[in-house]
């Protein structure tokens, strides 16, 4: 249940970030530098919050499996599946990256369940971004054309 704590800290993380890429972007200082800078926190928090909401699923269906009593066999988030696969579930486990909630069934085949589609190939694109911005604002000058070419 470590993921309980990273939902909480989501929120506590995304805030500053969102606010120190609006500060950078809308400051006076708009070298190339700086705009990637504003570009590199505001991804972060993207991607700080689409793994979150991924993250939410999981949870979510971690406490539905382990919530127990009748009914509980095959876990519930495993009865999405095809029939075939509800009535071969063997277990279930969890992965924290990619995200993903994966039903074992019978000859060591497996399903994934509950996390929608589009979080993990969003985690990688806002990775990429950020990396990508990032990269650039430590490259790209740190001044404005203006000023590098002003006479002294």
């Amino acid at each position: 249940m470590l993921a309980i704590p990273g939902i909480l800290a989501c929120p506590i993380t995304l805030v500053p970030l969102l606010a120190r890429g609006v500060v950078i972007l809308r400051g006076e200082r708009k070298s190339p530098s700086a705009r990637a800078k504003g570009c590199a926190f505001l991804l972060g928090a993207a991607l700080l919050g689409v793994y979150a909401w991924g993250l939410t699923y999981i949870v979510g269906a971690v406490v539905e499996s382990e919530d127990g009593g009748t009914g509980s066999s095959p876990s519930p988030p495993c009865r999405t599946g095809e029939q075939w696969q509800v009535e071969n579930v063997t277990g279930h486990s969890v992965s924290y990256l990619p995200l993903r909630f994966e039903c074992h069934v019978d000859k060591g085949a497996s399903y994934s369940t509950t996390v929608p589609e589009y979080v993990n190939p969003a985690l990688l694109g806002c990775a990429v971004l950020t990396f990508a911005s990032a990269t650039a604002a430590l490259c790209l000058p740190r001044t404005r054309p203006e000023e590098r070419h002003a006479p002294a």
